[in-house]
């Protein structure tokens, strides 16, 4: 057997072992910036959305409804969510 054949199912994803649990995400910051970014996180088995934080309520319920996502307008609120694992921070530099 090769090296390659041990390590590779290994470190391929960001020098972590692979995993069959899915990483719960959440995003700050849901408007186009960080939209933009929503299909490739989409096509990424290991990864789950499951919280947005936004301080647009349209955007937030837009969001929530279109991802199956909880909303939130305070990132205090979705940082304490038990399922929010890894925080993807897309908001301009002002905020």
């Amino acid at each position: 057997m090769a090296r390659r054949d041990v390590l590779w199912p290994r470190f391929h994803h960001g020098g972590c072992m692979a995993s069959k649990r899915r990483l719960g995400l959440a995003m700050v910051g849901i408007g186009v910036g960080g939209t933009e970014m929503l299909p490739a996180m989409e096509a990424m088995p290991e990864l789950r959305l499951v919280a947005g934080c936004d301080i647009n309520e349209d955007t937030l319920n837009r969001f929530a409804e279109r991802y199956n996502a909880k909303g939130y307008g305070d990132y205090d609120e979705m940082l304490a969510d038990p399922e929010v694992e890894a925080v993807w921070v897309s908001t301009p530099n002002r905020f």
